[in-house]
């Protein structure tokens, strides 16, 4: 049997029931991908720990992240899994994750998003009938007020918006467990009634193009506005920045990024917007003047 029909009938309707349409796009996406490994459609008996280990090997091979490969990994391991359980391969399967460096943490810089917006606003063109001067600015500072996912970010509707606030319903979020709601500042909403007065959509932010021209869109973007561009500066170091400037300023990262744990937090607070002092700072302070006990000692 091939790989994608089994997901398509066996594992999809059993293992990602009430799931997002992005993680199963994801799952194709790992299906499709393992497939131009072994040249070939996959099939169920494709699924061996030498061919997996082949599989991430030339995922590293063609510049994808020791993470990226992973998730490819784990994806098609619990395809595996499920074939287990349903007898159709004998195997379970062995193979360890790749390691993965953990990174230092990289928000956008106040300087930074000044010429972010500054980019944006001498964009031409338009988003099917929105200017995307106008649309990129909306989007944006949405994303800043909020932190919240490009994909939830992607799915706000006109109707969520009251009063300065934005309720996202757990549907569009990620896990799908809780609404959440935030309070958007008043420059979001003048920018997001611009869009408003072009947009003939009941979504905020319609996208009528192939989905991943979004991501290469904005890499244009941030590339005219001489910034870093790779996959580590993607949508997501808006979340980053969020988590950063709000731990910055004494409040809770955690909370205000909804994340299950403080370790996950961790992850994205910039060393840049830390509150506590420098090892660099205490030491020159420190040699500028030593203390009373540590002079004796050192003449004693």
């Amino acid at each position: 049997m091939k790989l994608d029909e089994f997901f398509e009938n066996h594992y999809r309707p059993i293992r990602l029931l009430g799931k997002s349409k992005e993680t199963v796009r994801l799952y194709r996406l790992s299906i499709k991908a393992f497939g131009r490994t072994l040249e070939r459609p996959a099939t169920i008996a494709d699924l061996t720990d030498a061919n997996i280990s082949r599989h991430l090997q030339r995922r590293l091979d063609e510049g994808c992240s020791p993470a990226t490969a992973n998730k490819d990994r784990s994806q098609l391991l619990a395809i595996w899994r499920q074939a287990h359980r349903e007898n159709l391969i004998q195997t379970v399967p062995q193979i360890q994750p790749l390691i993965e460096p953990e990174r230092t943490p990289v928000a956008w810089l106040p300087e930074e998003i000044e010429r972010i917006y500054a980019t944006i606003a001498k964009l031409d063109g338009c988003v099917g009938q929105v200017p995307a001067r106008l649309w990129w600015e909306a989007l944006v500072r949405l994303g800043l007020d909020t932190g919240e996912r490009i994909n939830a970010l992607r799915s706000a509707r006109w109707d969520w918006i009251a009063s300065r606030w934005i309720n996202f319903p757990a549907e569009v979020r990620k896990g799908g467990r809780r609404d959440r709601a935030y309070k958007i500042s008043q420059a979001t909403i003048d920018a997001m009634e611009r869009v408003r007065a072009h947009a003939n959509s009941r979504e905020c932010f319609p996208w009528p193009y192939n989905p991943n021209y979004l991501w290469s869109k904005y890499k244009a973007i941030l590339q005219t506005a001489g910034l870093p561009s790779g996959r580590r500066q993607g949508f997501h170091q808006l979340r980053r920045t969020v988590g950063s400037v709000v731990f910055a300023c004494g409040s809770d990262p955690q909370e205000a990024l909804d994340h299950s744990s403080r370790r996950v937090t961790q992850k994205y607070l910039d060393p840049r917007y830390r509150r506590d002092t420098s090892v660099c700072d205490i030491l020159a302070a420190y040699l500028q003047n030593p203390r009373r006990d540590d002079r004796q000692q050192g003449t004693g």
